[in-house]
């Protein structure tokens, strides 16, 4: 989640491999809302992103002079940029929900993510308030916050991505929303989901015949188990994660029993789209300027 939330809010991020810094799109808002990491944290992460320079190195100072330099300009950036932290550890729906109103109308953030969909002392209280002390089971208790961040997306017209953690399950079983731990009802609510984890021993020997065609040997898998009105659900995009960045490259796509989906690589240039946009909207308000000066 704090990829996506990099790779919204950040216009550049540097390349390793090409040493420079490269277009990434224009800056949307962004807020991370964390119930576990700190701010400092939080910062270190997203550092790491835009410099693509392991957060391990950072932490421990070992940078050379040209890191020093990446590292004073990626703080540069990111302190420019629209992207913003709340932490909230002892959460509320009201005040998960007031967070998000706050950063929607003050920071003009189009882009929410919450880590993650968990109970807490304060929801706890504050579902029991609601029930008039009836007790509720946390599988209930879970399906209420993921509805009520539906129904904020829904409301503001936003996007907002959350997690769960899974069960002890997901190393043998199929990845899929019964992994979900908790409740297996919050993939109702959801427009997409997907369980992300590591390749596991049961998934090397698809591997192997997917190095052997010649791919990049994948360390992730992201299944996809619903995608709202998609094509897509029920299929695995076989990634190498880079866990230290944060950064995720899609390497492949296969169906629910590996069998590789062709899918043409696809590079969608945000910045010059949002260009023509503009121009656009430029032409149409000056046509309209004259439009309501005529005769």
């Amino acid at each position: 989640m704090m990829a996506d939330a990099c790779h919204m809010a950040f216009d550049q991020i540097y390349d390793q491999k090409k040493r420079t810094w490269i277009p990434n799109g224009i800056k949307e808002g962004a807020l991370f809302i964390s119930t576990e990491l700190d701010i400092e944290e939080l910062q270190t992460l997203a550092l790491s992103y835009i410099t693509g320079i392991n957060e391990d190195t950072i932490l421990d100072g070992k940078l050379n002079k040209d890191d020093k330099e990446i590292v004073a300009k990626g703080i540069e950036l990111i302190e420019n940029s629209p992207l913003y932290f709340e932490v909230i550890p002892d959460f509320s729906i009201q005040e998960i929900e007031a967070a998000i109103r706050v950063y929607y109308r003050e920071k003009d953030c189009k882009f929410f993510f919450f880590d993650y969909i968990h109970t807490s002392m304060k929801f706890l209280a504050e579902i029991s308030s609601i029930a008039n002390g009836m007790k509720l089971r946390e599988d209930q208790i879970l399906f209420m916050l993921s509805t009520s961040l539906k129904n904020l997306a829904n409301n503001l017209h936003v996007f907002i991505e959350s997690g769960t953690q899974v069960s002890g399950n997901w190393m043998e079983e199929e990845l899929n929303q019964n992994l979900l731990r908790g409740s297996k009802a919050v993939a109702d609510r959801l427009d997409v989901g997907m369980i992300s984890t590591k390749v596991r021993p049961i998934d090397e020997a698809a591997v192997e015949e997917f190095v052997s065609k010649g791919y990049e040997k994948p360390n992730y898998i992201i299944s996809f188990y619903k995608v709202r009105r998609g094509k897509y659900a029920g299929t695995k995009l076989w990634c190498n994660a880079d866990l230290g960045t944060c950064r995720v490259k899609g390497l492949l796509l296969t169906d629910s029993n590996n069998i590789l989906i062709p899918i043409d690589e696809t590079t969608i240039n945000v910045k010059k789209q949002a260009e023509k946009e503009m121009a656009y909207r430029d032409e149409k308000e000056g046509a309209n300027k004259f439009k309501n000066s005529a005769f």
